[in-house]
């Protein structure tokens, strides 16, 4: 009887065996690989935007372009007469349906890349962080608009600065600033090499402009996607 008992007990030992031998545990690389294999939140060229309220301004309107190539800007426009801030970077799938933003300032000097999180549920994709206030900010897809005109009210500094365009030798340009009030340092001041049309400069004053900035069709290499034309001299101090 015992050894009757202690051979069955092995052929379940050796059965038991070859049961976990034949269905390994995944490995991380097949984890990844499994992973990899989801369909990605965005396989093409996508759009989204939404309008939000703002203390300092009408509202402010934040629109999203991400590209199936992982390339993504961000730009938001406070709806007043100054310029638009510019994001770019690039975007990565994230586990569950989300998608990592990370993204630099464009002309601000700052290196250091923002991250944003965000989560598609449908057609919107809905932002994670807690710094877009109370109502948080959901972006809905929509087709992206084609450029469109804007005033902007520029201050134009009393002297004229160097700029490099990269179509040959530096040459002068206008030094600009936008904001309420004019520059106290020189480092406020930025290059600004396209022409303002109408506008009869003249050095040893400092202009306040209103401008008409208007999108170029097809712009050239090396050339500004904008063109400006003066709409009010404001005031020449």
């Amino acid at each position: 009887m015992t050894h009757t008992f202690l051979y069955a007990a092995g052929i379940s030992l050796v059965v038991l065996s070859a049961c976990q031998g034949g269905q390994k545990p995944t490995t991380e690389t097949q984890q990844d690989s499994i992973a990899s294999t989801s369909p990605p939140v965005e396989n093409e060229d996508s759009y989204y935007a939404a309008a939000l309220p703002a203390a300092s301004s009408p509202g402010r309107t934040i629109e999203l372009s991400v590209k199936a190539n992982g390339d993504a800007e961000m730009v938001t426009d406070y709806n007043n007469f100054s310029p638009e801030i510019v994001q770019m970077g690039s975007w990565v799938q994230q586990p569950e349906d989300r998608i990592l933003l990370s993204l630099v300032t464009v002309g601000s000097g700052i290196s250091k890349k923002d991250t944003l999180v965000f989560k598609k549920e449908g057609t919107t994709l809905v932002y994670e962080g807690t710094d877009m206030g109370t109502a948080g900010l959901k972006l809905t897809k929509a087709e992206k608009p084609a450029p469109k005109e804007k005033e902007l009210t520029m201050w134009v500094n009393k002297k004229k600065g160097t700029c490099n365009t990269g179509a040959g030798a530096p040459q002068e340009c206008y030094l600009i600033a936008y904001g309420k009030t004019a520059p106290t340092k020189e480092s406020e001041w930025e290059n600004f090499s396209s022409e303002i049309t109408g506008f009869d400069y003249k050095p040893g004053k400092i202009y306040q402009l209103k401008v008409l900035r208007k999108p170029r069709q097809h712009p050239p290499q090396d050339v500004s996607m904008y063109t400006y034309e003066l709409k009010e001299v404001i005031s020449a101090k």
